[in-house]
């Protein structure tokens, strides 16, 4: 007979549900159950599952809990969440590993033996919960910087948020023993200082307002708050100008306001196209990947260009036409594939700064870099700087590893935020933001130039960002 503790018996059920489904649907059977139009598919097969009066007795008969009645394991509360987290990994193709899940709430001892004196930085995010598990172990080690000392950290879903009062009921957080755990708390407890990351992408930048908004009323530090310096991150054309602005290198644009007809985007694509030789178009406030696409204009072609702004973007958001640019990618998988560097600056009340970064990798030599979730791969700082080439004319160079100063790097992006603060007031200023770096450089140069892509005010991937000596 196998023995767990009550908050293990979480990913038991994690590996029986994904043998019995695997079954049932057979290998590929994850194709299908991951499809968002087969949800309800899903739900269904994992209600078939726990619901079998036959599994629990089978389970009852190889499995004994160390700690607790087996009684607690078959609580609803407990059940739904260890069935929502299943889907999560699911929809995710098992990329996120399962957290532990306490059936018991935690009572106010246990929820001081765990803070340790410490102050409370929440999370504050979408409905997923195992997406945000790492980004809690991230900031926990201090692997992007120290936003907030002394502080012990907890993601926290928006049903475990209490905005009323500032408080929550519950969250993902990193255990005694290292490892993540589900818990929910029998009293609601309030939080000192809060992050907002990981929101749904249809509505991240409304949610991000309406989450400052509700943290303000309850007097709650704010550290990445929406306000005027979120909005020139949001907006790139406005982020671009502020570059431009205080002369930091940045690719050429074109804003393309969502009233304009046909006609004028047409008549502004032709003269672009005598200009650069490739754009990307994508909406001004796009997020996560969210309709980009890359377009060649040579030889006047700007058809497909104008077909995608047209009906893929009009008439609900303006446009933003960008020049292609850079030549440095990144050797993976016995393939060149283009990338970009994440960097993360974290500043703090007291002036300390840190920077931290990964490396975003392209699905495949022919693909444009975008989010994880549209294929992207995600590459550590010192393994992506050990495998970068230049790419000219269909030959590659390794760029000498020397040639990656991290000093420029991080003078660019203390400029940068400084642009993208100008004139704003204290109250609109973020302690963590990141931006998206193009490299560029040639055989006989001494060290990369780089060019400032995006600014991003709710990042991702901090979970693979490497400090930045």
């Amino acid at each position: 007979m196998k023995e767990f503790s009550r908050d293990e018996f979480s990913v038991f059920l994690d590996a029986l549900l994904r043998t019995l489904l695997e079954s049932r649907f057979g290998a590929n059977g994850w194709d299908c159950l991951s499809a968002p139009a087969n949800s309800v598919l899903l739900v269904d097969a994992i209600d078939a599952v726990l619901q079998d009066e036959h599994v629990w007795e089978d389970i009852y008969n190889r499995v004994r809990l160390t700690d607790g009645d087996s009684a607690s394991v078959r609580d609803k509360t407990y059940l739904d969440t260890v069935k929502a987290l299943f889907r999560e990994r699911v929809v995710s193709r098992f990329q996120l590993s399962m957290a532990r899940v306490e059936p018991l709430v935690w009572t106010t001892q246990f929820v001081e033996e765990w803070r340790k004196g410490n102050e409370i930085l929440a999370i504050l995010t979408g409905n997923e919960i195992l997406s945000i598990a790492q980004t809690v172990h991230a900031l926990e080690e201090g692997r992007i910087g120290i936003l907030r000392p002394h502080a012990r950290v907890i993601g926290v879903p928006r049903s475990f948020w209490i905005p009323s009062d500032g408080t929550v009921c519950g969250g993902i957080l990193v255990g005694h023993d290292g490892k993540s755990r589900l818990v929910r708390f029998e009293h609601p407890v309030r939080i000192d200082s809060a992050l907002i990351l990981n929101l749904p992408r249809k509505e991240e930048i409304s949610l991000h307002r309406q989450r400052t908004f509700e943290a303000r009323a309850a007097q709650i530090v704010l550290l990445n708050p929406a306000g005027r310096v979120s909005e020139r991150a949001d907006q790139k054309h406005l982020a671009h100008q502020c570059w431009q602005r205080a002369g930091i290198p940045t690719p050429a644009y074109w804003l393309v306001p969502k009233e304009w007809t046909s006609n004028q985007i047409h008549g502004l694509l032709l003269e672009i196209a005598e200009q650069v030789p490739a754009v990307y178009v994508l909406p001004d406030d796009s997020t996560e990947g969210d309709r980009v696409g890359r377009f060649s204009l040579q030889s006047g072609q700007v058809e497909d260009a104008l077909f995608h702004i047209t009906q893929n973007i009009q008439p609900c958001n303006d446009a933003l036409i960008r020049e292609e640019c850079g030549n440095v990618h990144i050797y993976y998988d016995g393939v060149p594939r283009r990338a970009i560097l994440r960097m993360n600056v974290v500043k703090t009340g007291s002036g300390i700064w840190s920077y931290s970064g990964c490396w975003y990798v392209a699905r495949d030599a022919s693909s444009d870099v975008v989010s994880v979730g549209c294929g992207a791969t995600i590459l550590g700082f010192r393994d992506g700087r050990r495998a970068l080439v230049c790419v000219e004319e269909g030959k590659s160079h390794f760029v000498p590893e020397e040639a990656l100063d991290t000093e420029s790097i991080i003078s660019l992006g203390q400029v940068a935020v400084a642009a993208l603060e100008h004139d704003a007031p204290d109250t609109d200023r973020s302690s963590l933001v990141a931006f998206d770096m193009i490299p560029l450089w040639r055989p006989g140069e001494e060290i990369i130039r780089w060019m400032l892509l995006e600014a991003n005010a709710r990042p991702a991937g901090l979970a693979a960002a490497e400090l930045i000596p």
